[in-house]
């Protein structure tokens, strides 16, 4: 399809997920596809919608723009579719590619896969939306259908999707029909929509509502219409159990900023939820645990107050120096003054000199009182000796195992804290804590955390990892645990002592990488992977059987393991442990790695998903690891995990439900079924005993069980009390193995009720299928007869049932007037497999006449733009008089944009003769008639001059008088003839710009009746062609010869016989020269073309093989062929010899050749030397020499020194040259006499 910006729009594969009401087994309409553009890189959602009218309103949608709303990038005004825009694809989370997407990939197909969110993160999420709301309300439009299949999520990023179904404009009374809803669109407004006469405040209050249960879906997985009933008090309730702390406090006209605030209050409530379920919070101070020594001043104010022993070293009349000594080499010496000696307190009216009582090397004992400033006393007694300063040792503990071995035993209620100091935050410590979900924190916060958690889990376990800090032993209550490697007596964890841990004192994972991971991996490595890989050292068994089985591959197996499980589990460390736990059993330790990775792949959305609490999960992990004859990942996904938080409160592997405990029916398909249907009524009725549900699901067939899977709560609400009722099976029976049964996701109570007690036409269900008690719901005036819905679908070649969907998608307004005209609905269902034609009775009331002689398309586009039954009928009054289809006709006066004002100049029959004439000259019928209407004058002037319409259709085509370029009348006339037998000469004449070079090509189109010029390769080479002074002959090649323009101007130049065309040919769009000629002449049509291809890239590649051969092509192929062909080039070859020489010499001789060029080359031509002495004859050219030289030189072995003197005698005889040489110094000197 062409849209107004003329792109051409192609529709891919289609997004199958149809609405609700609609077949799945047959032809599926649908309102949306995917299209992509002539380029293959732009992606669009075409949408179509009723009318013109409706279009108009979601443009108006669009252009408010934002983040949430994809971008208008077309319109569609075609008669073979409704109106339709082409916006911008939103893409979602799906690994498919685009183009080769045909699965939906929206906000509900990652709920069906088992994503969810935390009510933070959903609200968080939503604040675009909010947004965009707000924004619309400004302009009138309240969107209300907000379920997750109208949103698109990636990225965390959300787009609004599905565009016609958000055009609600309550001020102007105008709403999309609640038909068109899809099933979570329905399941999300459970009937809450306002009244015609709501104001504005009512209906933004209604939107906010929706907005919550979006939110509510996203957390907990289940539709608001699947749990209960969710208006009022119900909706407050839905959000609590899908994990909300409260109920958000939305304001319209402020959605983005009361929603960020709401989930800043969830997150807030989360971390404090987190604190109060806490088992057990484990602490971890780094700086105590590093080794530290005492400083000196430290060690001083340590020995303040005590009685010390010193040593005299120096005495004045005023003061004495003293020197405490203490073990080791330390010494403290200060001075104590006489006002602080015995003999000071004494000294009554007398001097006081010291020396007369104190002498050096005595020992007297002091008392420092204070160091800041200096303060000692000498006193009476006797004195200790100071002891040392102190060193404390680093405690290596590894608090991440301490945390690992706390979550085993205490599940996933654990809490960590640690405190690093700051130039330890990038630190691997650091990474491996911040990376494993420890909280973060200053050491002088320990005190508020501690404070937090004895308030609001005062019974929680508190460890310390390490030795505690001043300011953490400070808040630490008296009854903690700390955990030191090496300390035999400690506390227990995980069934043993601490001190057993695996990897306990291994801070830095280097045991850990040595033992588990052979040691490979880098440091991030050792940390992602550290969780599974202690989970297996806990089990001595399970790890020596797999150190075992790592020898034999160095561990590279278990390296995938790890890294596998850590990528798909990690977010849940606790999980994570218990599925390397069961990895590790005996049972699941020999199976296959590769089929248990696509079990673990299949069950990470499910268990991550699943409660913690209970024995659900683990059994549920057990049956999904396990070998079973049946895949439940899907069913598990659709049907257990939506129902997870009420299922798990339930769930007692004991109980039986018939002749099956819980446990054992989580290892089939038809048992998970059973156990979603009970999940289904235990959340539908909470306060109903689990014992009497159990009652009520046991007696059902497993059909039954299938069927009632996806009706609504309000409904199982309803048939709790009859599900095991002869009378519910019977009248499903001939429903359960059908299609129909999908329709039990519409029935409310009453849709029940009409089903089991007092349906109308009861005889005729079976046929019409399910949805008769739908129909019959909506239609209480009794409207609708069942024979008359039999009649059309008998008229329209389909199923009964479907004329029942197509009647519950369209409004119940219409439903009347779509009874009373069955032929008009018949055709139309047969069409479009919809009943959407109350706009086109509204245009045609005579639509059943209309329908045999206009297609049903033509009808809807002819509403859809206003026309009207008179104007059809001008309109096939002048098809019939030019002899072509009515449709057709109509299908063009559209396509053009004409309107109802356009319509008289058809009514005439000179329009319908002149259009004839037109399409018999090749003329478009879409051109005919648009020239009609912008030209009328052109009918006159045809009526007018009627015999010179030769002339005026020849004028039209050259864009001048024929006379002006010599024509005459006769051979202007056979010319139209021409033209008349052989159209496809137009399109390139119309390429052409002047007048003469039209005419020149219709003279040699007249001259040569038995060419085709109607060809890609005539077209490409206009207007040049034509310009040339041998064009004939130039086309004679180009069609006698298949070959393009330039290639046959080269024949021509070159006056080319069959073998050089059958060159031109093979060598396709690459240039020929004489090089290639002459490569052809000499190898073949082959290697010249392989030449060809390769002097692309080697210029000179066809002259060097030319000159020296084909066996230089590998050379030339190679990563060195450019230089090499461009220096074989500018020398011709000697000879075969040569050639191969030089391909012998390799490097040297190339390089020889570079340096001396033609010399070269003759000296080896008359040498024939061996390839090895290529650098011999380039030294032997740098001195002159020539083949003589070289010769003496290789078979008498001459020295280097001597070739000066062999190059200047070697045009002397050899006997000469050697005696010459033999006499001379250096070189075999004559004997001494």
């Amino acid at each position: 399809m062409i849209g107004r910006s003329g792109r051409e729009w192609t529709v891919r594969a289609g997004q199958w997920r149809p609405g609700h009401l609609r077949p799945h087994d047959g032809t599926r309409p649908h309102q949306v596809d995917l299209v992509g553009d002539e380029s293959g890189n732009t992606f669009g959602a075409l949408r179509r919608f009723a009318d013109r009218r409706e279009r108009a309103d979601a443009l108006a949608l669009l252009g408010i723009g934002g983040p949430a709303v994809p971008a208008l990038l077309d319109l569609v005004d075609a008669a073979e579719s409704p109106p339709a825009v082409i916006t911008a694809w939103a893409p979602g989370r799906s690994k498919v590619p685009l183009d080769q997407l045909i699965e939906p990939d929206d906000l509900l197909a990652q709920l069906h896969a088992g994503r969810r969110w935390k009510p933070a993160a959903a609200l968080r999420l939503l604040v675009p939306l909010g947004d965009a709301l707000d924004r619309f309300a400004e302009r009138g439009f309240v969107p209300m259908e907000l379920s997750p299949d109208h949103l698109v999520e990636n990225g965390g990023g959300i787009r609004l999707v599905g565009i016609g179904r958000h055009l609600y404009r309550p001020p102007e009374g105008r709403l999309p029909d609640a038909s068109g809803m899809s099933l979570p669109t329905t399941q999300m407004l459970c009937g809450a929509v306002p009244g015609p006469g709501a104001g504005r405040a009512e209906w933004r209050e209604a939107q906010i509502g929706m907005l919550l249960r979006l939110a509510g879906w996203m957390c907990g997985g289940l539709a608001p219409g699947s749990w209960g009933v969710v208006d009022g008090a119900g909706q407050d309730e839905y959000l609590r159990a899908s994990g909300f702390a409260s109920v958000p406090s939305l304001v319209a006209g402020r959605l983005a900023e009361t929603l960020a605030s709401a989930a800043a209050v969830e997150r807030t409530a989360e971390a404090e939820r987190r604190v109060r379920g806490a088992s057990c919070v484990v602490l971890f101070d780094e700086a105590a645990c590093r080794s530290s020594h005492e400083t000196r001043d430290e060690w001083k104010q340590s020995l303040v107050g005590e009685r010390l022993s010193a040593s005299v070293v120096e005495v004045a009349k005023d003061r004495v120096r003293v020197e405490v000594l203490a073990d080791g080499s330390e010494k403290w010496p200060f001075n104590v003054y006489w006002q602080n000696t015995p003999e000071g307190e004494r000294k009554g009216s007398r001097f006081i000199d010291l020396t007369a009582s104190y002498s050096v090397g005595s020992v007297v004992t002091v008392v420092v009182s204070s160091i800041r400033p200096m303060t000692a006393k000498v006193v009476a007694g006797a004195g200790a000796r100071a002891r040392a300063r102190r060193s404390v040792p680093p405690v290596q503990v590894n608090p991440e195992s301490v945390r690992l071995g706390l979550l085993e035993e205490h599940g996933p209620d654990v809490i960590a804290v640690a405190a690093l100091p700051a130039h330890r935050q990038a630190s691997a410590m650091a990474a491996l804590l911040s990376g494993a979900g420890w909280l973060m924190l200053e050491p002088e916060r320990f005190g508020d955390v501690l404070a937090t958690v004895r308030r609001l889990a005062p019974s929680a376990r508190i460890v310390v990892a390490g030795r505690a800090g001043s300011r953490l032993a400070a808040a630490l209550p008296s009854d903690y645990d700390e955990i030191l490697p090496g300390r035999a007596r400690g506390p227990r964890i995980a069934g043993r002592s601490a001190d057993t841990l695996p990897y306990l004192n291994d801070p830095d994972l280097n045991a850990y990488a040595t033992e588990v991971l052979k040691g490979q991996g880098g440091a991030a490595f050792k940390r992602r992977t550290f969780a599974p890989g202690w989970a297996l050292a806990l089990n001595e068994d399970t790890f020596k059987y797999r150190q075992g089985r790592a020898g034999k591959d160095q561990g590279r197996q278990l390296r995938t393991e790890l890294d596998e499980i850590t990528a798909l589990y990690g977010s849940d460390t606790e999980l994570l442990l218990r599925i390397a736990d069961m990895r590790g059993r005996p049972g699941l330790r020999n199976e296959n790695w590769h089929q248990m990775r696509v079990r673990l792949r299949d069950a990470a959305s499910v268990l991550l998903g699943m409660p913690s609490s209970g024995a659900l999960r683990n059994d549920l992990m057990h049956a999904l690891l396990t070998r079973t004859t049946d895949s439940l990942h899907g069913d598990v996904t659709l049907r257990l995990l939506p129902v997870a938080p009420r299922l798990a409160q339930i769930y007692d592997p004991e109980s039986r439900l018939g002749d099956l405990s819980l446990q054992e029916l989580l290892y089939t398909r038809e048992g998970v079924r059973r156990l979603g249907l009970l999940g289904r009524l235990a959340t539908a009725l909470p306060t109903y005993p689990v014992a009497s549900l159990l009652d009520a699901v046991e007696p059902l067939e497993q059909p039954l069980v299938d069927a009632l899977l996806d009706v609504p709560a309000p409904s199982l609400q309803f048939l709790v009390g009859r599900l095991g009722s002869d009378r519910l099976f019977e009248v499903l029976r001939p429903f359960i193995d059908g299609p129909d049964l999908d329709l039990l996701g519409q029935y409310t109570p009453t849709a029940w009720r009409l089903l089991l007690e007092g349906l109308r036409q009861p005889e005729h269900l079976a046929a019409l299928g399910l949805g008769w008690a739908l129909v019959v719901e909506r239609d209480p005036d009794g409207a609708v007869d069942a024979r008359a819905l039999l009649e059309i679908a008998r008229r329209a070649g389909v199923e009964a049932r479907y004329a029942v969907r197509a009647l519950l998608e369209a409004p119940t307004g219409q439903w009347p007037r779509l009874l009373a005209s069955p032929e008009a609905s018949a055709g139309w269902l047969r069409t479009f497999g919809r009943l959407d034609l109350a706009p086109v009775l509204d245009a045609f009331p005579d639509a059943a006449d209309l329908l045999p002689r206009f297609s049903a398309h033509v009808l809807r586009a002819a509403a859809s733009a206003g026309l009207r039954t008179e104007l059809l009928e001008t309109l096939e009054r002048f098809a019939a008089g030019a002899g072509i289809e009515a449709s057709d006709v109509v299908t063009a006066f559209l396509n053009i944009g004409a309107v109802a004002d356009d319509a008289p100049v058809f009514a005439a029959e000179a329009a319908a003769s002149w259009t004839a004439a037109e399409l018999a000259a090749g003329v478009v019928l879409d051109d005919a008639l648009a020239m009609l209407i912008e030209d009328p004058g052109r009918l006159r002037t045809w009526l007018v001059e009627g015999e010179n319409l030769p002339r005026e259709v020849l004028t039209g085509v050259l864009g001048t008088q024929p006379r002006s370029l010599g024509v005459g009348r006769t051979e202007g006339v056979a010319l139209v003839e021409l033209l008349e037998a052989r159209p496809a000469l137009l399109p390139l004449i119309r390429d052409l710009v002047f007048p003469s070079q039209r005419l020149r090509l219709l003279r040699l189109a007249a001259e040569h009746p038995e060419w085709n010029l109607a060809r890609q390769t005539v077209r490409d080479a206009l207007p040049g062609l034509l310009d040339h002074p041998e064009a004939e002959r130039i086309l004679a090649l180009m069609l006698g010869g298949d070959l393009t323009f330039a290639q046959a101007r080269v024949a021509l130049d070159r006056n080319l016989d069959d073998s050089g065309r059958a060159l031109l040919r093979t060598l396709g769009p690459l240039d020929p020269d004489d090089d290639l000629f002459a490569v052809a002449s000499l190898y073949g049509a082959a290697m010249a073309r392989d030449v060809a291809v390769l002097q692309q890239t080697r210029p000179g590649a066809a002259a060097a093989v030319r000159s020296w051969g084909d066996r230089w092509l590998p050379l030339l192929a190679g990563p060195s062929g450019a230089p090499i062909a461009a220096l074989l080039a500018q020398f011709p070859c000697p000879g075969p010899a040569v050639s191969a020489w030089l391909r012998a010499a390799g490097q040297d001789g190339l390089t020889e050749l570079g340096h001396h060029g033609h010399a070269l080359l003759e000296l080896v031509d008359r040498a024939d030397p061996h390839p090895r002495d290529a650098k011999l004859l380039g030294d032997l050219l740098q001195l002159g020499g020539d083949a003589a030289a070289y010769r003496l030189i290789v078979q008498h072995g001459l020295p280097r020194r001597l070739w000066p003197e062999v190059v200047v005698l070697s045009g002397r005889p050899a006997e000469d040259v050697l005696l010459a040489l033999w006499s001379s110094d250096g070189w075999h000197p004559a004997p001494v006499v």
